[in-house]
């Protein structure tokens, strides 16, 4: 198995948004405006892009849950928890419990045991992160039977978030992350990111940026024959 790898990100000059000020009356100042905002609605790194905040407590994000025809209940995460006290190995994820995406109970990561997790942080606003996903379903289908896949949603609303799978087609599940707290504790600036899991819950990868080609199939092919 490959040791943990982590690309560079690197910096890409944005443009700064300042106040349109004109004295050329109110209406033309506020056209003017609009239209300086227009082009600067985010930021982007190779690899990484920065939404707004979404300015929804987490609270209001569990009622905002959403229908998506085909995607695996959270409950396919929930059942892997151990029934034995277990304690957390060296390198394992932060213990965060994130609400579903969809109707269903929140998840603590840092808990799945007995298979190998794929976690998947994304975002609808992130365009790289939209590039890969039909990577990642592709597989998920492959590998679905012996790998867990969960796609954790960061920073973003519910609802683009949720057309996005649609329209991919996206069936493994899903959590919600609206205040970035697992971003956080990986200390990783910027989406996508993939984190493989031990079966044990060790993390033995760390991909940032987005996967290319067979990239992902490789570790996977990789992961599954050393376990």
């Amino acid at each position: 198995m490959r040791p943990d790898t982590q690309q560079a990100v690197r910096p890409v000059r944005g443009r700064r948004c300042g106040a349109v000020r004109t004295r050329l009356g109110l209406g033309l100042g506020l056209l003017l405006a609009a239209l300086v905002a227009a082009g600067c609605g985010s930021l982007q790194r190779d690899g990484e892009a920065r939404a707004p905040s979404p300015g929804t407590s987490e609270g209001a994000r569990d009622e905002a849950a959403v229908e998506i025809r085909g995607v695996e209940s959270c409950r396919a995460l929930t059942r892997m928890y151990s029934s034995k006290s277990v304690g957390r190995p060296d390198g394992s994820l932060a213990s965060v419990t994130l609400p579903c995406l969809t109707p269903g109970p929140p998840v603590d990561l840092a808990r799945l045991r007995g298979r190998p997790v794929v976690v998947n942080l994304w975002a609808s606003w992130c365009g790289p992160c939209r590039a890969e996903m039909p990577i990642l379903q592709a597989a998920y289908e492959k590998f679905g039977e012996q790998v867990q896949f969960v796609g954790v949603d960061t920073r973003d609303s519910a609802e683009p978030a949720a057309e996005l799978l649609r329209s991919v087609g996206v069936t493994y599940p899903q959590l919600a992350d609206i205040d970035a707290g697992l971003l956080t504790s990986l200390r990783i600036p910027g989406l996508p990111v993939t984190v493989i899991v031990s079966s044990e819950g060790a993390v033995v990868e760390k991909h940032v940026g987005a996967f290319d080609g067979d990239d992902l199939d490789n570790l996977l092919a990789d992961l599954v024959s050393d376990g």
